[in-house]
C-alpha cells in the first residue's frame, strides 16, 4: 500500500500523516498486531453485547417488553429518537445518558475506521491504475518518439 510522502525535514521517519496524528489504518493494526478481521469481529460482539446491554436494561428497569426494549435501543444509538419511547425512571434516564455518550462515540469511531479503510483501499487502487495508465502512455509516447525518428532519418538519407 502506499504511504504519504515525507513532508521533508527532520521528522524521524515518520510520514506526513502520522506527523498530523492522522495514522493510517494498517499502522493501527500493525501495533496492535491485530487483522482488520479479526478488528472488525470484536467491533461486532462489543456492538452485540452492548445492545443487549441496553435491551435487559430497559426490560428489567422501565418495565418494557423485549421488542419496545430492544427498539428503543436500536433507535437511540442510530441517534434517530423518535421520542415514542422515553425513560421514565431515574435510573433509566441516567443510564441513558452514558449509553448514548458511550455508544455513539463507540459506534461512530468503528464506522470511522472501517470507512478510512475502505477509502485507503481506493485511494491505493486508484492511484495504482493511474500509475500503469501512465506508464502505458509514456510508452506509446516513447514508441511513437522512436518511430518518428525513424522515418525522419529515412527521410534524410535519400
Amino acid at each position: 500500500m502506499d504511504t504519504p510522502k515525507d513532508s521533508g525535514g527532520s521528522n524521524d521517519g515518520q510520514t506526513k500523516t502520522e506527523q498530523t496524528g492522522d495514522y493510517q489504518i494498517d499502522t493501527i493494526l500493525q501495533r496492535f498486531n491485530i487483522s482488520l478481521r479479526e478488528f472488525l469481529s470484536g467491533a461486532i460482539v462489543i456492538f452485540i453485547l452492548y445492545v443487549n446491554l441496553g435491551g435487559i436494561f430497559y426490560h428489567l428497569v422501565e418495565k418494557w417488553n423485549w421488542l419496545d426494549s430492544y427498539y428503543f435501543t436500536f433507535v437511540t444509538l442510530a441517534t434517530v429518537g423518535y421520542g415514542d419511547f422515553v425513560p421514565k425512571t431515574p435510573e433509566g434516564k441516567i443510564f441513558t445518558m452514558a449509553y448514548i455518550f458511550l455508544g455513539v462515540g463507540f459506534f461512530i469511531t468503528v464506522a470511522n475506521f472501517i470507512l478510512k479503510n475502505r477509502g485507503t483501499k481506493r485511494v491505493a487502487k486508484m492511484t495504482e491504475r493511474r500509475e500503469k495508465h501512465e506508464a502505458r502512455r509514456a510508452a506509446r509516447q516513447a514508441a511513437r518518439a522512436a518511430n518518428h525518428d525513424d522515418h525522419s532519418d529515412d527521410s534524410q538519407n535519400s
